[in-house]
């Protein structure tokens, strides 16, 4: 476990829950624990064979509702995460210890499957690679590579003032000079063999298709990939047949 004594903690905002999921959420056990410089909020209702559910950059668990809704009626158990997207100075990057940190969610429950959204892909697929144990994945909008990921933070970062220059020392002062292959999700994607669904939409102006599911789609030897139209980043979550059908290829090893 890494030294806390030294690490400011950056923690996840308060969570607003819609009021079609506010039911949904009061029956959670919701608990929190410190991994390095994170404090990560776990939302956890019981069943069998646990899905894991991690939102993207400035997300958070109550975007999966429509999906836990789903998800229980089925029958399975459900972790949601709320994890910061910022450093304990307020800052738009990243902690290196979110993929660390989803190893540690196994204290509350061994997901069988995870459903990850955005830039939480490449944590999840690290994760994998260092036996988080489960046996489905799907991703839902991913950049293919860490580099595009940058530009986008860097987009971000603007408005603060810091440059690129400066961006790019402080992620390879935290991560290391081979941040860019070590977290890229069209390298990690290689050591993986589990059944995999990935969804892209055409019109999504985040992370763009052409830089995310299409990329990768010559890469990842075996995964199923779902191309929509009009969705958006984030319209999977609302989108009542797109839910279904992730439920029906997690539930394949769960009949």
């Amino acid at each position: 476990m890494p030294d806390l004594s030294t690490l400011a903690i950056a923690r996840p905002e308060p969570l607003r829950v819609p009021r079609s999921y506010q039911a949904t959420f009061a029956k959670a056990r919701c608990e929190s624990f410190e991994w390095g410089d994170l404090e990560v909020r776990c939302h956890h209702w019981e069943g069998s064979a646990p899905v894991l559910c991690v939102h993207g950059s400035n997300g958070n668990a109550a975007q999966f509702g429509t999906l836990i809704d789903g998800l229980l009626a089925a029958g399975r158990g459900v972790l949601a995460v709320d994890i910061p997207s910022h450093d304990p100075q307020g800052r738009f990057i990243p902690s290196t210890f979110i993929w660390e940190a989803l190893l540690q969610t196994r204290r509350y429950a061994q997901p069988a499957a995870v459903v990850a959204h955005s830039m939480a892909c490449s944590w999840v697929m690290r994760a994998l690679n260092a036996g988080l144990g489960a046996q489905r994945l799907v991703c839902l909008s991913p950049a293919a590579t860490q580099e595009y990921v940058f530009q986008r933070f860097l987009q971000m970062q603007q408005a603060q003032g810091l440059t690129m220059g400066d961006l790019a020392a402080a992620i390879d002062q935290a991560f290391g000079p081979e941040w860019r292959q070590a977290y890229s999700p069209i390298e990690l994607c290689k050591t993986l063999s589990l059944p995999t669904l990935i969804h892209h939409d055409e019109a999504d102006p985040v992370i763009e298709i052409e830089a995310g599911a299409r990329a990768l789609r010559g890469v990842w030897a075996g995964a199923q990939f779902i191309e929509t139209r009009g969705l958006g980043h984030s319209g999977v979550f609302r989108n009542t047949a797109l839910i279904e059908r992730v439920i029906e290829f997690i539930q394949c090893d769960n009949p």
